[in-house]
């Protein structure tokens, strides 16, 4: 009996001595305890002396050093210790919690709406623009834009310019590994095909565009070079078919390699 009141008023003086901190939970649960160690992954703490358990970062809110710290305040009631933390907020400490995300991306796709040797080598410019929002560390939803252009030459045979536009919303999601960000997306929108400057033996023609739903798949690797601001590579394809007023068909799908700026806040 006298062993295991010794053990509970050598945990209350430790609890007092240290002070205690607070995390709280995404769904509301406020623990008093003490924080061991915090890494971009998890925070790891323990009740009193007990064992140490770890908590994703997912799952954490806010946290607080010193929550209740131990006595030793001055007649203004600030701490007299040296540390002078805040409460912090994993938005802050984390990469992963900065909600909001724009990107934009330029580069050249492997093939239009016709193959590569009828375009004889000259292939699209892509541009597009992501713009979402997450509502956790990893998966998010937002507006995908993207336009692909090429020139189409036959020579005197004809020649065009050819347009590709997908726009529509999308799933988003991003995982970050030390300073690598591996993003992905699924759109469905509107695909739209386009041919303009249509000319078949150099006489102008008129121009041929047809719209229809489609999809946009994507995905990336990045080097964050901070907390908001990342540059890397995407990979991504337009997916569809669109049909023109005088029943030709066109397959508006194309791969492409881009380079892209990716800023959160």
């Amino acid at each position: 009996m006298m062993k295991q009141l010794f053990l509970l008023l050598l945990l209350f003086c430790s609890c007092a001595i240290n002070g205690q901190d607070l995390i709280v939970t995404v769904s509301g649960d406020s623990l008093k305890c003490k924080i061991t160690e915090v890494s971009p992954e998890e925070i790891q703490f323990r009740f009193g002396q007990g064992r140490v358990i770890s908590i994703s970062r997912n799952e954490v809110a806010a946290f607080q050093y010193n929550f209740e710290p131990a006595p030793g305040k001055n007649k203004s009631g600030k701490k007299t210790g040296t540390d002078k933390s805040g409460p912090v907020s994993p938005k802050k400490q984390n990469k992963d919690y900065l909600p909001f995300y724009i990107g934009l991306s330029g580069g050249k796709s492997a093939f239009g709406s016709v193959s590569i040797g009828e375009m004889k080598s000259k292939s699209p410019i892509i541009f597009g623009l992501d713009a979402a929002g997450f509502l956790s560390s990893s998966i998010g939803a937002g507006i995908k834009f993207n336009l692909a252009n090429s020139k189409v030459d036959f020579g005197e045979a004809g020649s065009w310019s050819d347009q590709i536009i997908f726009v529509g919303p999308g799933l988003y999601g991003r995982w970050i590994k030390d300073k690598l960000e591996f993003t992905a997306n699924a759109s469905i929108g509107a695909l739209m095909w386009k041919m303009s400057d249509f000319k078949v033996n150099s006489a102008l023609q008129d121009a041929k565009s047809a719209t229809s739903i489609g999809g946009y798949l994507s995905t990336g690797i990045y080097y964050l070079v901070s907390n908001n601001v990342s540059i890397g590579l995407n990979l991504q394809s337009a997916i569809g078919k669109v049909k023109v007023e005088d029943g030709l068909e066109r397959n508006p799908a194309g791969a492409g390699i881009t380079v892209g700026v990716g800023v959160k806040f």
